[in-house]
């Protein structure tokens, strides 16, 4: 029980972690860009991708979800994704329009986080049809990507976002992963 509060402690340290890919990249309070600006981060796998549109505040923004990693390590389950902006870039004198991440994967409860955290992810364990919803700290916060009001996505660009979960059982190969907006992700290999 002490190795796994240890290891979800760590995890708070996910809060915030958004880290910028593409050209750009995002911008805004809690989004870590790469170093050097004009270098973009390495571009990671991708298990799949599911698509949607933002209309909620300003011109719609097309959005691709890449699922890029859901890996096991000890007790503890992590999932990636990649949100990006896949809007064309702005023409001649117009500004670029980017997209303000925001609360677009909040589960929408303002109980214990913000709306711009991604605790709206879950992961579905189909052996034990069980559905997990991300960790909490001590203050039951998101062990998840949040702060994303403050996240501003280049067309072209996208931010990578994380949520944490209790790891499924060792008989747990494959799982789901819902991503609010897009749907949900099947039969998706589990890395240990």
């Amino acid at each position: 029980m002490a190795r796994l509060l240890a290891v979800l402690v760590a995890g708070a340290a996910l809060v915030g972690c958004t880290q910028a890919v593409g050209g750009e990249g995002a911008s805004g309070t809690g989004a870590a860009v790469a170093p050097g600006a004009a270098e973009p981060v390495a571009e990671l796998p991708v298990l799949g991708s599911r698509y949607a549109v933002d209309s909620a505040d300003g011109p719609p923004v097309a959005v691709r979800v890449d699922l890029n990693e859901v890996r096991v390590v000890e007790q503890v389950l992590q999932v990636t994704f990649t949100a990006r902006n896949t809007n064309a870039p702005a023409r001649g004198d117009a500004p670029p329009q980017r997209w303000q991440v925001a609360d677009f994967f909040s589960d929408g409860a303002t109980a214990a986080d913000a709306l711009d955290a991604v605790d709206g992810v879950y992961v579905v364990d189909p052996v034990h049809t069980t559905r997990h919803l991300p960790g909490r700290n001590p203050d039951g916060q998101c062990l998840c990507s949040g702060g994303l009001s403050g996240v501003f996505v280049h067309p072209g660009d996208g931010a990578i976002l994380t949520a944490t979960f209790a790891a499924p059982t060792p008989d747990v190969e494959v799982v789901n992963v819902y991503v609010p907006q897009v749907g949900e992700f099947t039969g998706v290999r589990v890395q240990r």
